[in-house]
């Protein structure tokens, strides 16, 4: 039974809010939709808006110089300006959310199965929400970007010039939000692998109650497989800056680096897999030689009862070997490798095409 304080502890512990969803969330409309119309301002429709301003009265002027620099991007550029940099403003803002809805469910899923999860997750996860640390990310992401800003301010006059540098800045601080969720959250999953929550019978589940920090791990990989398809297409844009073939390198660092953050997080609740497996091993191997043994120097124990007590430690040994190594089953590294082989396709797709310059 757990004590009044203990339960006030838990009660007490949550997973709150990023200040981009309290903002969101304070519009009286969906949150998804919210995501949409702050994307859209701080795109390109922000960005016409700002430029007519600028321009007025003469809107005939700015309608002129909107659709002249229109025409002088290729069609990837096109779609890079006008849809991809919203999408990922939306995709940030979006993921900030479902991300820690996730890791709430996944908690409610595992205290179902074994209550002595309760809190433990929200405890490990709580600083994910935190501004201080997605502030500092922010003026790093202005720091490097700051040539970029120069440039775009010159390029700009009046209400443009002070447009953009406050929609960039909240751009830079929706990213640098799901960065750091993104971050602490794979710190939160690795603390979690030697956490004192006490494992579930191998003969109830051969994960030990431990697949619940698999589905975490799998939703924070695809989440920044998506992210990574989003960043090279940006980047590819700027080839004459960036090379092409840096752009490839870069995007293949990425994608490995989010293969390996699936496994990375999950390495303590590995170790400890395989650490309980051992141990019920040796106890297994351990009756067993007993039962034997006992067989052959208790004459109260008959051939039929030694011959039913090796075939239950038997069945029992191969329940042990079935436990996992991984906190996931088959199916997840299943969804794992389509997710992997999709972004890999899209991204040569698009690389493709930057290089044919359409």
């Amino acid at each position: 039974m757990h004590s009044n304080s203990e339960m006030k502890r838990v009660r007490d512990v949550s997973i709150r809010p990023t200040l981009i969803e309290r903002i969101n969330g304070a519009l009286p409309i969906p949150y998804a939709a919210s995501c949409l119309i702050v994307a859209a301002l701080l795109g390109p429709v922000g960005f016409l808006i700002a430029d007519f301003l600028s321009a007025y009265p003469d809107f005939a002027k700015a309608s002129g110089t909107f659709f002249q620099n229109t025409q002088r991007f290729t069609l990837s550029q096109r779609v890079g300006n006008d849809v991809i940099y919203p999408a990922i403003t939306f995709y940030c803002a979006f993921m900030l959310r479902y991300i820690r809805r996730r890791i709430v469910r996944v908690e409610d899923e595992l205290i179902k199965e074994s209550p002595e999860w309760s809190g433990t997750i929200k405890r490990s996860f709580r600083g994910i929400s935190r501004t201080g640390p997605a502030l500092a990310i922010t003026f790093a992401l202005l720091f490097f970007t700051l040539p970029f800003v120069v440039l775009q301010v010159s390029k700009n006059q009046g209400i443009a010039q002070l447009y953009f540098l406050i929609a960039f800045s909240l751009f830079c601080f929706i990213s640098g939000s799901f960065i750091w969720m993104y971050t602490s959250s794979l710190w939160g999953l690795y603390k979690l692998g030697t956490g004192p929550v006490k494992l579930r019978p191998y003969t109830v589940d051969p994960l030990l109650g431990l697949g619940g920090l698999g589905r975490i791990s799998l939703t924070l990989t695809v989440v920044f497989l998506i992210a990574v398809f989003f960043a090279t297409y940006q980047l590819s844009l700027y080839t004459v800056v960036i090379p092409l073939l840096s752009t490839i390198f870069f995007s293949a660092l990425l994608v490995g680096l989010g293969v390996s953050m699936f496994f990375l997080p999950l390495y303590n609740a590995h170790r400890r897999m395989i650490h309980e497996r051992a141990r019920l091993r040796s106890r297994a191997l351990t009756a067993l030689h007993e039962s034997v043994s006992a067989g052959k120097t208790d004459g109260t124990v008959s051939g039929a009862e030694g011959l039913r007590r090796v075939l239950i430690l038997e069945h029992d040994t191969e329940q042990i070997n079935a436990i996992h190594s991984w906190p996931f089953e088959a199916p997840v590294i299943r969804s794992l490798a389509a997710i992997v082989f999709s972004i890999t396709v899209s991204i040569t797709a698009h690389l493709i095409i930057v290089f044919l310059g359409i």
